[in-house]
């Protein structure tokens, strides 16, 4: 794989362009809840993995849910990544499961001492299922419960104790810096950077109707419909040579553009990686200061 690791989501809407042209990344990302059956898509895939690595980002199996995770959804998992030999498997920081049912949404949960423990439960299960180290990804919230650690906290001692890594979103960062009144930067530097293995950039959305309390803003959505913003371009281009290795994603989940637009902010990330001085040099100097 490049040196450089810059990818996109894939999703359907791009399958023949990214066929047809062979665009200039070095990987790409799925939901693999999209191909667990054995319908038609796996055709795209296939054709498409003969020239890509593919990263498997799951939304569905809810290390936050008080219950264990079906071993039926790792048992999926594991052979979608068998057969496609994933480079990462990453899942999100959240529930969507409740007994038999499932919400379509990535829900939030209190950062106490008994949510560790389930979600420590929850990951230890996956990776023994899949065999391998699974990355969790820093979620966004709009609500934010009493009596909760810090999140980077809750983060970091799920590593120590599962020895999971991080997907580091940044546009999750940047919405909940100014949702919830945080520090942004301060956040990024309270993560164990050794952990970061991953980096996903993406757009939002301002919410239309009342001022955010105390606030001349709006409720940020993170929507993955728009392209990235300029202050999130920002935010990454500011702690960059904390992970100068990381594969980013470009991801867009509905309102897609040309896939040029989305190979141009792939772009963007590239140009600033290598302003950093870390574009296709196998030799960076990792002893650079993350401070």
């Amino acid at each position: 794989m490049a040196h450089e690791m810059i990818g996109l989501g894939l999703r359907p809407a791009y399958y023949d362009d990214v066929l047809a042209s062979t665009p200039p990344v070095s990987c790409f990302e799925i939901h693999p809840e999209n191909y667990y059956s054995a319908g038609g898509t796996h055709f795209w895939l296939e054709k498409i993995r003969s020239d890509y690595p593919l990263l498997l980002h799951s939304v569905s199996l809810s290390p936050g849910s008080a219950e264990c995770v079906p071993a039926e959804d790792i048992a999926r998992l594991k052979a979608l990544a068998d057969r496609y030999q994933s480079y990462h498997i990453s899942e999100h920081l959240a529930w969507s499961r409740l007994g038999q049912t499932y919400f379509h949404d990535l829900l939030p949960l209190p950062y106490t001492p008994e949510s560790l423990e389930t979600v420590c439960r929850n990951i230890q299960q996956i990776q023994e299922g899949v065999g391998v180290q699974i990355l969790l990804e820093n979620p966004t919230v709009y609500i934010r419960f009493q009596e909760s650690m810090p999140e980077t906290e809750f983060l970091t001692e799920i590593c120590r104790r599962t020895g999971c890594g991080l997907l580091l979103d940044i546009n999750n960062i940047y919405i909940n810096s100014i949702n919830h009144g945080l520090d942004a930067d301060a956040y990024i530097k309270a993560l164990p950077a050794e952990c970061v293995g991953e980096i996903h950039l993406a757009g939002h959305q301002r919410q239309d109707g009342e001022m955010l309390e105390g606030s001349d803003r709006r409720l940020l959505i993170d929507s993955h419909d728009a392209a990235v913003a300029s202050d999130v371009w920002s935010l990454y281009s500011r702690h960059i040579q904390c992970f100068p290795e990381c594969p980013v994603i470009i991801e867009r989940d509905s309102n897609f553009p040309p896939l040029d637009e989305l190979l141009a902010e792939a772009e963007i990330a590239r140009t600033i990686r290598a302003r950093a001085g870390y574009v296709d040099n196998p030799e960076t100097d990792k002893s650079r200061s993350c401070a």
